[in-house]
């Protein structure tokens, strides 16, 4: 604290006070907080005296130049060097600075304090923790967060957000960031790199997911998703952001993202064949002005889930035993293959003769009022062109992704918030997740396909026909029904084929014909290379980077032999498939083959032993079941030698998922009588005094919980 003076005799004199003075503060008594107020009289006081004829007679200092004079007065009344004092010491200008960064990288106060104590805790340094200066106070620390908010987000409602957007668009535009604002009715588009690069997909012409959420900022916005599928999932195509959730918000929103996508947009077509949503009226009619030319469908999970939210509704009076019979004469309308087949379920359905439809003439109307629309939920009215989607379980998942990750289950500040997030958070999240797929870290679409392998082991070359036109005839294996494979249409005349997924006859006339299909599982080099240009841009590496282990080598035996040669396959054994490039038996010594034998050999006496004691002694139902349960439940070669040496005692009668080690047979045995056998490591401490009972969360199942004839759990607030 200073203070200025001007005297007859100087021409400035200021005063530094200690800041545990009196000076300009309430005194100490009447502060109910904890006081800064200690009366301090030190001080320094400095003086500057005038230069002039008479001083220069009168003072000799001033006339040797000297014309300042600082008194100091280093009495405090109060400890220096204590925590305490350290504790009310003001924040310096490189704190400061540094808290700001903390800040511009997503950091909230709490957070941001946390990681700049965790900084000091590791220099070792006690002082420096408890100096205020260099670890600030939480009231301090949101000081300055307030201050910065206020200069790079602007205020929270009011003018001054839309002046400080439009003063940012210079630096979106700089970074290759598409923004366009609405002001009234207000509206934002956000198309970053990333997403501009998307619509280059080829998915993207075809099919696009479309979902919105709220309670993202606290101005409760409303936040759209538009989606289009690739190889590692879904990738967004654009962010809108409106004031509500209306008919004119949704226009005006998706009028605005139009104009932002240009004529390059959906793939060059400007519009997708396809968008799936939930049934939000509003949502599907501004889409339907906005994009005429798009066909609208219905997720097939949220028309489930309403009709049996419907059911379970009091008003609705639907008792609680007929329920689930009413629910499942609904799925088959929905899962019917054919068009024949639904209208024989709708019919079913509204038969009054039934005793369960007759009871509630409400649920024949409602069906009704579903039945009006069938061509935009019902399975059997669609074909290929869903590539094998029939919910929007994606934008969910993009949902959930912005709202733990992006926001960190925390509301934005105001809009310009919401939009950085979405530029930097969101963007490098995608970013991260499509490099991981493209340098071969993720194995789920490999591990499909040796699935769909497996199940093509009753194949052979032979078997399948192949027509004109790319089309091929692929047997079924239980019946032998010849489906009819479409390599243009992508297609197959099977169930799961029919909705445009990839099935195991389309997996068969991969791995014979190699004919590579656009929706088949993503394990090329080129699908990699395709995520890496969508992830990088210009940046993205050549494709003999992301080429697979196996590519030399599989290449030099494709030199050899011919991989679609009938007589290749002839001679595999039980006509199937080897997952491997190389067959690694050929490489066994001689040492291996001998003790293959000698397993056998003994393996085979005893089953023969076994049967003989089984037709001697016989055995009861209950063990034969327990022992078969315990055989199945072998998975691995360490599990089978298990099995064989402790005579199926160390095998768990089902298997769950990270379960406990078990603990050693010494330690049941030191166990006193009343204490259980079990292999459970015992609980400590004092036993209760009485039996918790678990409850276990209902699952987020809809065909579980209308099986357990209960209400399906929500997955998001009452907001979403």
């Amino acid at each position: 604290m200073n203070l200025t003076m001007n005297g007859l005799n100087s021409t400035m004199r200021k005063d530094y006070v200690c800041h545990h003075s009196s000076f300009k503060k309430v005194d100490k008594d009447k502060n109910l907080k904890k006081s800064k107020n200690m009366s301090c009289p030190a001080k320094i006081s400095i003086k500057v005296k005038k230069t002039t004829t008479d001083t220069v007679k009168k003072d000799k200092y001033v006339k040797e130049g000297l014309v300042a004079e600082i008194h100091i007065f280093f009495q405090h009344s109060h400890t220096i060097n204590t925590a305490e004092a350290l504790g009310n010491l003001r924040s310096s200008e490189e704190t400061r600075k540094l808290f700001e960064c903390y800040f511009s990288d997503g950091h909230g106060i709490t957070e941001a304090i946390m990681y700049h104590e965790g900084k000091l805790e590791l220099e070792g340094n006690e002082i420096a923790i408890a100096n205020a200066s260099l670890n600030p106070k939480y009231r301090t620390v949101q000081h300055s967060h307030d201050t910065w908010r206020q200069n790079n987000l602007g205020p929270r409602i009011g003018i001054g957000v839309l002046e400080k957007l439009k003063s940012k668009m210079s630096s979106y535009e700089n970074n290759g960031i598409k923004v366009m604002i609405n002001e009234d009715p207000f509206s934002v588009v956000i198309c970053t790199p990333l997403m501009q690069r998307a619509h280059s997909l080829s998915y993207s012409k075809d099919i696009v997911f479309v979902d919105s959420t709220a309670s993202c900022d606290a101005h409760n916005h409303s936040i759209t998703f538009m989606l289009t599928p690739c190889a590692v999932g879904a990738v967004p195509l654009a962010v809108i952001i409106t004031k509500g959730q209306s008919f004119v918000d949704y226009e005006n929103g998706f009028k605005l993202a139009q104009k932002c996508f240009g004529i390059d947009g959906f793939g060059g077509q400007q519009f997708p064949k396809i968008f799936i949503t939930d049934d939000s009226k509003a949502e599907r009619e501004a889409l339907k002005v906005v994009w005429p030319q798009s066909k609208q469908l219905l997720c097939r999970f949220h028309v489930s889930q309403a009709i049996w939210r419907w059911l379970w509704n009091s008003e609705n009076n639907i008792d609680k035993s007929d329920r689930p019979i009413l629910y499942n004469y609904f799925s088959k309308m929905l899962t019917a293959p054919t068009a024949e087949m639904a209208i024989n379920a709708y019919l079913i359905a509204i038969d009054i003769s039934n005793e369960y439809v007759l009871k509630y003439p409400n649920w024949v109307k409602y069906l009704n009022s579903y039945w009006s629309r069938k061509e935009i939920w019902c399975l059997s009215f669609r074909n290929y062109e869903t590539h094998g989607h029939q919910t929007n379980n994606f934008s969910e998942v993009c949902v959930r992704i912005y709202k733990d990750i992006v926001l960190s289950r925390n509301k934005a500040d105001n809009v310009i918030s919401l939009i950085d997030f979405t530029c930097t958070v969101m963007e490098q999240y995608y970013i991260r997740r499509i490099r991981k797929f493209c340098n071969g870290r993720c194995n789920i679409a490999r591990l499909f396909l040796n699935t769909i392998k497996r199940k093509i082991g009753y194949l052979a070359v032979e078997n399948i026909k192949s027509l004109d036109n790319n089309i091929f005839d692929v047997p079924s294996q239980k019946t032998g029904e010849m489906y009819e494979v479409n390599i243009s249409l992508i297609c197959c005349t099977c169930e799961k084929g029919r909705l445009g997924s990839f099935c195991k006859h389309q997996g068969a006339v991969y791995f014979f014909y190699e004919q590579k299909l656009p929706n088949m599982p993503p394990v090329t080099p080129e699908s990699r290379h395709c995520m890496a240009i969508l992830a990088f841009g210009e940046n993205a590496l050549p494709i003999s980077f992301y080429e697979s282990l196996e590519c030399n080598l599989s290449n030099d035996l494709n030199e050899n032999k011919n991989t679609v040669n009938s007589n290749e396959y002839q001679n595999v054994q039980n006509n199937s498939i080897s997952i491997d490039t190389y067959d690694i038996t050929d490489n066994m010594d001689s040492e291996a083959k001998i003790n293959s034998t000698t397993s056998a050999t003994k393996f085979k006496e005893i089953i023969d032993l076994m049967t003989e004691h089984h037709n001697k002694f016989g055995l009861s139902t209950d063990a034969l079941h327990t022992y078969l349960k315990k055989l199945t439940n072998v998975k691995t070669r360490t599990s089978w030698e298990t099995f064989l040496s402790t005579k199926g005692k160390q095998i768990p009668l089902r298997h769950v998922s990270k379960a406990k080690i078990h603990v050693q047979p010494t330690s049941i045995s030191r166990r006193r009588l009343e204490v259980t056998r079990g292999s459970k490591r015992l609980t400590v401490g004092r036993p209760p005094s009485n039996e918790k009972v678990k409850k276990n969360k209902r699952q987020k199942c809809l065909q579980i919980n209308v099986k357990m004839n209960q209400p399906n759990a929500k997955s998001h607030g009452t907001s979403h």
